[in-house]
Order: structure tokens, then C-alpha cells, then sequence
């Protein structure tokens, strides 16, 4: 019988995956939430406030939403024992969110890369 000889390719991936899960495990050991933990948190805290202003009847349009509020509903989600998330120690996970805003995207995908739609292209027709 012959054995299955994997590419470089996945054994490149494999052991990508295998020190990513390393980092993710030494993260977790001092308690400092993982990019995707930071970014979840900052995309629930941004959506809490959006619907608290819903909720305080105010048009989508007038919504200003400060960032220190969105920071600190993420900063309470990670640190607090809350929606199965693990706990994290409050300073580092402050400091985990500092680097994560202040570092820019890994990928070239931008914003400013979307074609603009005319007004007359959109509409409310279900």
C-alpha cells in the first residue's frame, strides 16, 4: 500500500494553522483576547449603540455614534463573563484593542475601492 504524500502547499497550511493555534493558546494563558475577539466585540458594541439609538427613536440618518462609547462596550463584553466569551484581564485587553485600532487592515481592501452607486440605482422594491 502507498502512502499519501501531501503537498508543500498543505503541509505550508498545516503548520500555519498550527501556529496560529499556538498564538490563539498563548494569548488565552495571559488573558489577552485574540484580533478576531477584539474585532467581534467592537462590531457588537457598534451595533449595541446603533440599536439604543433606534430604540431612542432616532432616525438612521441622524445616528452619530462616539467611538469611546463603542470601546467601551467592547472593552465590558471582553472583560466581563459575558455572551460565553472568556474572561480577559481588563489592562491587557486594553492594550489589545489600543494596537488593534491603531494598526492598519492585512489586506489591500478598501472602502474607497467601491464603485458609487447613483441615488437613481437603488431602491426600495421587495
Amino acid at each position: 500500500m502507498t502512502e499519501h504524500h501531501s503537498s508543500r502547499r498543505a503541509k505550508r497550511l498545516k503548520q500555519d494553522a498550527n501556529r496560529s493555534q499556538k498564538l490563539r493558546d498563548k494569548l488565552k494563558g495571559q488573558g489577552i483576547p485574540t484580533t478576531h475577539q477584539n474585532n467581534r466585540a467592537l462590531a457588537e458594541g457598534f451595533f449595541y449603540q446603533v440599536a439604543a439609538k433606534r430604540n431612542a427613536a432616532i432616525p438612521m440618518k441622524e445616528i452619530h455614534i462616539p467611538a469611546q462609547l463603542v470601546l467601551a462596550y467592547a472593552l465590558r463584553i471582553l472583560t466581563s463573563k459575558s455572551n460565553g466569551t472568556s474572561q480577559f484581564d481588563q489592562d491587557a485587553t486594553f492594550e489589545a484593542i489600543k494596537q488593534r485600532l491603531s494598526r492598519e487592515c492585512s489586506t489591500p481592501f478598501r472602502i474607497d475601492s467601491l464603485r458609487m452607486l447613483p441615488r437613481d440605482d437603488i431602491t426600495d422594491e421587495n
